[in-house]
Parts: C-alpha cells; sequence; structure tokens
C-alpha cells in the first residue's frame, strides 16, 4: 500500500490487475450525493468537488445538495486515484 485515503474515501483492492504485478488499492468515493458548487458547477460527489478544489485551486464549497441550475456536470467519476 502506498498511503491512506482521504476524507469520504474508502480504499479497495483492484482486482482487474494480473496477480504477477502485485496488489494495488484505489480510493472510492464514499459519498454519491450530487452536490453544486459555489462555481455554479454540478459535482457528481463531495469528493469530486474537493478534487476540483485541488485541480483549480479555487475556494469552493457546496451550495446545496442536488444539481445546480445552470451549472457544468463534471465528467463521471467514481475512483479519485492510486494509493
Amino acid at each position: 500500500m502506498y498511503g491512506r485515503c482521504g476524507e469520504n474515501l474508502e480504499c479497495r483492492v483492484r482486482h482487474d490487475l494480473d496477480m504477477a504485478q502485485g496488489l494495488e488499492a484505489i480510493c472510492y468515493c464514499r459519498d454519491t450525493e450530487t452536490v453544486c458548487g459555489t462555481d455554479n458547477v454540478t459535482y457528481e460527489s463531495q469528493c469530486q468537488l474537493n478534487a476540483a478544489i485541488n485541480v483549480k485551486r479555487m475556494r469552493i464549497s457546496v451550495a446545496r445538495s442536488g444539481p445546480c441550475n445552470s451549472g457544468t456536470p463534471t465528467p463521471h467519476a467514481h475512483a479519485v486515484g492510486n494509493i
């Protein structure tokens, strides 16, 4: 294992790899509720919003649960990254 998963993330062992490559884990988001960010973007989950904060280097928080009225949805992604 390489490290720990962050908040709202769950560590799962990948079963799609050849055993000769060794075990590898990936972080999956526990939260599946769509949220509207204060940047008026609809995020698939709080985890996707947290990832956007790191990528965009902006202060973004949850404006409300559910999609934004005119926001742009992020691409569907469940895995956050290797740990």
